[in-house]
């Protein structure tokens, strides 16, 4: 046997290949592999690495080749998890439509939302001919013509009990009178109150899959069920589904728990929860018996399914606002004394999870939901409060608006991370959530002031000055959009007590002023 020698090794010969264990690959091989590159991956390995990518630059991504392509358009988990990660409280409102096409469609809306005061331009009607005083609420007619890119009706309600069902697309308005509704004696909790109580039509609420809407009836502390088609069919009124009653007094809003429970807030400070589905909740034959005047053919009265909330006539709820995706919802109360107090409820639990107190809250009317950062924003007559209910707090308290626009915020609505504010002077003022900043509008100007409407002296009260007339700006009570965003319907009329008037209009985005302020898109 040799002895091992240490030293400098062996120079081989060019093609000389040292013998190992392990087979190395040819030149041809190699040179494939190299080239392949990430291609070796599987189509959902490859989607899973474009969903960190941010939406802009898919696009891009999918022009590189075939496999590239595929695994952008045909792997829906991408679009799947893009859309969870981007709006993880929006995916419950995903129609029958690939996860593709439901994260193209809402981030283009997202885009618009930014921009849409710089897009759109004021179309107001004339609702003077129509005699209608002040317009408190408003939804969209869901698309039963899935031809139209954009929903075309929109229906309203106002102080003097009518509906008001409007087609942006003709400007043509029809007028309904909101039906009343006859209610057994032993459907009344609190039987002391006498019905009918006028204080309007509060309540226009949509749902967004089953194509029914509720609103309030002749009498404001009862409630409607209507099929949404029906409007369309008839210049009557049609006749409603159903009908709920046992508020005692106002019912100031209400909103949807799931697709078949809804809730109402009333100024008696009770929150009922009613179900839209035609079981044992209905009126029954024992019913009838006790009051021989209700008749079969009459309305059917449902009952409710749970008392939610009581706070006694004390305190009373001026809004609601649910958060399907948490189980919970958010509630706007006043006292006596004035005091507001915003609290967060478990829907299945039903108790209160936080309390969070507002100082100098005066008139403190309306709320508005943004589920991207999970928070409650409260206007109030001289301040926007932005509360965080798992902290139990204010977060924030927008001091500037109220100095810009002399106070009165009357209605609030998020868009995505565009909250549009209203005001009783007369203005809409967007804020971008995101940016934590204003949001100007065209040549400079804050805010967007709208049109005057029409508005008279009310002859059941005292005369008030010419002054008031001459200083006169509606207050926005109501807004809408619609799903696609190209729209907003604004109504509202006189903040006085003393006048008598409304106003409408639309706010559509400029398809011109659209296509030059236009950014590279998603790809439909």
């Amino acid at each position: 046997m040799k002895p091992f020698s240490v030293g400098s090794p062996k120079k081989r010969k060019r093609n000389e290949c040292v013998q190992t264990g392990v087979e190395e690959p040819s030149t041809a091989e190699s040179t494939f592999d190299a080239r392949k590159g990430i291609n070796c991956l599987p189509q959902e390995l490859l989607a899973n690495i474009f969903s960190y990518l941010p939406p802009e630059g898919i696009p891009e991504c999918s022009l590189v080749c075939k496999k590239w392509r595929e695994a952008a358009h045909v792997e829906d988990s991408l679009w799947r998890k893009l859309a969870f990660n981007r709006w993880p409280c929006y995916v419950n409102l995903k129609r029958d439509q690939s996860w593709r096409n439901f994260f193209i469609s809402n981030y283009r809306c997202e885009l618009l939302s930014e921009r849409f005061p710089f897009l759109s331009d004021e179309i107001e009607l004339d609702v003077a001919s129509l005699s209608l005083d002040k317009i408190f609420s408003c939804g969209w007619l869901p698309q039963f013509d899935h031809q139209n890119e954009s929903q075309r009706y929109i229906l309203a309600g106002t102080k003097n009990h009518k509906l008001l069902l409007i087609d942006s697309a003709q400007l043509r308005m029809n007028v309904f009178s909101a039906p009343s509704i006859s209610v057994p004696p032993t459907n009344l909790s609190h039987p002391n109150v006498s019905p009918p109580c006028h204080g309007g039509i509060r309540v226009v609420l949509f749902h967004p899959l089953n194509g029914t809407v509720v609103t309030s009836g002749c009498s404001s502390h009862q409630m409607l069920l209507w099929d949404a088609a029906s409007f369309l069919s008839s210049t009557k009124c049609p006749k409603p589904l159903a009908g709920f009653s046992e508020h005692s007094d106002w019912i100031f809003a209400a909103d949807w728990l799931n697709d078949n429970v809804f809730a109402t807030a009333g100024r008696d400070g009770r929150i009922y929860a009613w179900s839209t589905e035609p079981n044992e909740s209905v009126v029954d034959n024992i019913l009838l018996e006790r009051n021989p005047s209700y008749e079969k053919d009459e309305v059917p009265i449902f009952k409710s399914i749970a008392k939610l909330v009581d706070h006694g006539s004390e305190h009373r709820i001026r809004e609601i606002k649910s958060d399907s995706f948490h189980k919970q919802f958010g509630i706007l109360s006043l006292s006596n004394e004035e005091d507001g107090e915003f609290q967060v409820w478990d829907v299945e639990q039903r108790k209160s999870i936080s309390s969070v107190p507002l100082s100098s809250s005066r008139d403190a009317v309306t709320l508005a939901y943004y589920p991207e950062r999970n928070v409650y924003f409260v206007g109030s007559h001289v301040r926007l409060y932005m509360v965080d209910p798992r902290a139990g707090r204010i977060q924030k308290a927008l001091y500037f608006i109220s100095n810009l626009h002399a106070s009165h915020i009357r209605s609030l609505v998020v868009r995505y991370h565009m909250l549009t504010i209203g005001f009783g002077t007369g203005r809409l003022f967007f804020y971008d959530l995101r940016k934590d900043s204003e949001s100007l509008v065209r040549n400079g100007h804050r805010g967007l002031r709208l049109g005057r409407g029409w508005v008279r002296q009310d002859n059941q009260t005292d005369s008030p000055g010419p002054h008031l007339i001459e200083d006169y700006n509606p207050a926005v009570y109501c807004m809408s959009y619609t799903e696609d965003g190209h729209n907003l319907f604004v109504g509202g009329g006189p903040l006085q007590l003393n006048l008598y008037g409304s106003y409408a209009s639309f706010l559509k985005v400029n398809p011109a002023r659209l296509v030059q302020a236009q950014r590279p898109c998603l790809e439909a």
